[in-house]
């Protein structure tokens, strides 16, 4: 009988995930960077300090989640939009987004912090297929707010199936290990459903419901 060494061994050479890390993309939303983006220090106690430390947070989240192997990337990224642009065109920025958002990220962080960002999680609240995979981390100062972003725009949002985490932006490995754990969650969720996918055309090769998975991706 093979010993649990061996036994991992035989699973490392047998098994492979349904999808690669680098294969599963991230969105990270939030406030626009500056050129110089350093680590801000003391609390986040104004909207000022809230916006910059959402800054500093955005690059840190697109950082550790490349650390770990994912294939993290900000919203506006010129490349993407232009593929959409090109390929299918897209007439905007915010419709390019939402086309990425929604055919190829697997998960999208966002730190509504800013009017553009805010904006951008309004863009994708209602849209119940994007708005399951987004986690939106909001400074948890707003957790007891009475604005409209906190009663309405968020409420929305969760209505939508959407995750929403409050957490103090100063503490940025909070924030940051927030992130990493839901899109771990979202590329493990995700992983799960296309292995079952493909135990089911395994299972049901050249029957009636394999012919319809043929079908469906045509």
């Amino acid at each position: 009988m093979p010993d649990s060494k061996e036994a991992l061994a035989l699973a490392k050479a047998n098994l492979t995930p349904a999808i690669k890390k680098e294969q599963f993309a991230v969105f990270v939303f939030g406030p626009a960077l500056p050129e110089d983006n350093p680590k801000p220090e003391g609390a986040a106690s104004s909207h000022p300090d809230v916006a910059r430390h959402a800054q500093y947070l955005r690059f840190l989240t697109r950082e550790r989640l490349r650390e770990v192997g994912f294939a993290a990337d900000y919203g506006e990224a010129e490349e993407i939009l232009k593929f959409w642009q090109k390929l299918f065109s897209s007439p905007n920025a915010a419709a390019s987004e939402i086309l990425q958002a929604r055919y190829v990220c697997g998960a999208i962080v966002i730190y509504p912090a800013s009017v553009g960002s805010i904006a951008e999680l309004g863009l994708f609240a209602h849209k119940g297929e994007i708005a399951q995979k987004t986690l939106a981390i909001v400074h948890e100062a707003y957790g007891a707010d009475g604005s409209f972003f906190r009663q309405g725009l968020l409420e929305m949002f969760t209505i939508f199936s959407g995750r929403r985490e409050f957490v103090d932006y100063s503490n940025h490995d909070a924030c940051v290990n927030e992130a990493v754990r839901f899109v771990e969650g979202q590329y493990y969720r995700q992983m799960d459903e296309v292995a079952d996918l493909k135990w089911l055309t395994a299972r049901h090769l050249g029957s009636v419901f394999d012919h319809a998975l043929e079908r469906r991706s045509d």
